[in-house]
């Protein structure tokens, strides 16, 4: 049955194609919700951050091509040059970044090769207005902006100076970019130390929350500090030291997922996670707390049960060993 969080793979596909129309910008929460009245708002963002991360990673080679950089920061520079040091100006400029369906995209002019710019109204065809990520639009101009004043060193790494910048911009060299900057963090919910610093902090709250419930029915646990410590480098969240009985199935280990569980990271935490787990302890249980696509619960004769919640109290039974 299909809850408030579980979810049929077709309820899904409506809300990415939702997502998509109004190209992956946060906006279109309020028309989910309208359309998805059951299901909770945080299911609903957590699916579009998914999504919009994914198609992130798609994209972004397209906008780091060296051409592409180069206008973007001349762009960038023209309006400064202008007067136009608003502090939202890098977020304004990332708004209206348009992608390139195509890897390049480029056209003749008078013989010479010339980029094609977002305002180019030819454009149309073969460019598809989606909002890029302030923190990683702002990462272009920091590179092109140390590059250009000198900021780098023969023993200092780009890369490096740059995600440090993003973590204090405190140190950026130029008051108007550094204000611009923080801009692009405080309007970035996807990307930067502000988005991180959310992620884990839920993260740990589940986490805690499920803690807290292993407590409460006196079920022993080790935790990931406490497996570590025993030499283990792959390990769930919670590995139980006295296996659990939930319906017809053994759990020994339980992990937490303060996300939705879609196909794309269900694949993934199967390779990297999952399997892992099972064959070293056994079947466990995985919570994504904002709910899954129910047709991805297929390995549970495997060892491997899906769920959107802990438990009841009523369902769980402690398999006391002799």
């Amino acid at each position: 049955r299909e809850g408030a969080k579980m979810m049929r793979s077709e309820t899904y596909e409506k809300i990415v194609a939702t997502i998509g129309a109004h190209g992956l910008r946060r906006q279109c929460i309020k028309v989910l919700s309208e359309e998805h009245p059951k299901i909770s708002r945080e299911t609903l963002l957590s699916i579009y951050s998914q999504h919009y991360q994914m198609h992130t990673k798609r994209i972004h080679g397209q906008h780091r091509q060296s051409e592409v950089m180069e206008e973007y920061f001349r762009q960038y520079e023209d309006s400064m040059r202008q007067g136009q040091s608003n502090p939202k100006l890098l977020l304004d400029m990332a708004q209206q970044v348009h992608t390139p369906r195509l890897a390049t995209a480029k056209i003749h002019d008078a013989g010479a090769t010339t980029i094609l710019l977002h305002y180019n109204t030819a454009l149309l065809s073969v460019i598809v207005q989606v909002q890029f990520s302030p923190v990683l639009f702002a990462r272009i101009i920091l590179e092109k902006f140390a590059i250009s004043r000198g900021c780098v060193s023969p023993e200092s790494n780009l890369s490096t100076l740059v995600s440090q910048w993003i973590k204090k911009p405190i140190f950026i060299p130029d008051s108007a970019l550094c204000e611009q900057v923080k801009v692009c963090i405080l309007n970035d919910p996807n990307y930067g130390p502000m988005a991180e610093n959310i992620k884990h902090s839920v993260g740990h709250e589940y986490e805690f929350l499920l803690k807290e419930k292993l407590q409460a029915l006196n079920i022993p646990f080790l935790d990931e500090n406490d497996l570590r410590s025993r030499g283990y480098d792959k390990t769930p969240d919670f590995k139980l030291e006295i296996p659990i009985a939930v319906g017809e199935h053994i759990i020994h280990w339980i992990e937490s997922k303060a996300s939705f569980g879609d196909e794309h990271s269900h694949s993934r935490y199967l390779e990297d996670q999952f399997w892992s787990y099972q064959n070293r302890f056994g079947p466990g249980l995985v919570i994504y707390w904002f709910g899954y696509v129910a047709e991805l619960d297929v390995n549970r004769d495997q060892g491997i049960l899906l769920s959107d919640k802990f438990p009841s109290k009523e369902s769980v039974f402690i398999l006391h060993t002799s």
